[in-house]
């Protein structure tokens, strides 16, 4: 997870989580509640809380095709 307001790389960096076997196809911050975010990837969908840094909060079961989401 980054941050944008970080000067260096070292700043930016803040964890690094554990999503998927693959490759994460997109990345989205909830609007709302800035510290939630939803992550696409290895054919599932999980949400993600920067308070909660060893599990997603939810996930969704593998599904066949799974690109991208809107976050609202």
């Amino acid at each position: 997870m980054m941050m944008r307001k970080g000067k260096t790389p070292q700043d930016r960096l803040i964890n690094v989580y554990k999503a998927h076997y693959g490759p994460v196809i997109d990345i989205r911050r909830n609007p709302t509640f800035v510290k939630n975010f939803l992550t696409v990837g290895d054919s599932s969908i999980k949400i993600f809380s920067e308070d909660c840094k060893d599990s997603p909060i939810m996930w969704t079961a593998p599904q066949v095709r799974t690109q991208t989401v809107p976050y609202s």
